[in-house]
């Protein structure tokens, strides 16, 4: 299956999901999480606003903004830009996505982690993302530990890889932690 059949397989898949099997999920990937070392040991995490289909990370940005630095991306034309959480500082950007409006962070040396969406990863953790190459640029960019998460139904076996796909350190699902690279 190419990256564009698989997308459409795992978006119809996202759609029969109840929202109430998504938050128990989502629940369940953020309380690894907060278990494993990498999360503890950090100060500096690159999150992401969830869009209604993505494993949810409303509560847990809440939960967490005080105790750590919660940095968000925004779509900067092409690229995604960084920025800090300031609570309930949002505002609707391109494509629908709630972005967030404190201030800009260049020097991404200082993230310690990034947890990441994605379509699909696979064991490896290889990440197959929307199409546009965003976070992949993204990550390119960064030197930290990175944590893909997503539902079970989104983990497959393996996934089409390109050479600009950039791969996580770390798979998390609700059922399943795949360590991919020490």
């Amino acid at each position: 299956m190419n990256k564009s059949e698989l997308r459409k397989k795992i978006r119809i898949l996202k759609h029969s999901v109840s929202l109430e099997q998504k938050k128990t999920e989502s629940n369940k990937v953020f309380s690894i999480i907060e278990s494993i070392p990498q999360f503890c040991r950090a100060t500096n995490v690159l999150l992401y606003h969830s869009l209604p289909d993505e494993v949810i990370t409303h509560e847990f940005i809440q939960k967490w903004h005080l105790k750590k630095n919660i940095f968000l991306p925004y779509v900067d034309n092409d690229y995604l830009q960084v920025r800090k959480y300031i609570s309930g500082e949002l505002k609707t950007g391109k494509f629908g996505i709630e972005e967030p409006t404190g201030p800009e962070i260049n020097n991404l040396s200082n993230i310690d982690l990034v947890i990441v969406p994605g379509m699909a990863f696979d064991m490896k953790g290889n990440r197959l993302g929307r199409g546009k190459g965003y976070y992949d640029k993204l990550l390119r960019k960064m030197r930290c530990y990175k944590i893909g998460v997503c539902y079970n139904f989104q983990l497959l076996e393996n996934i089409p890889v390109e050479e600009h796909d950039f791969p996580m350190d770390m798979v998390i699902s609700p059922m399943n932690i795949i360590m991919c690279h020490d």
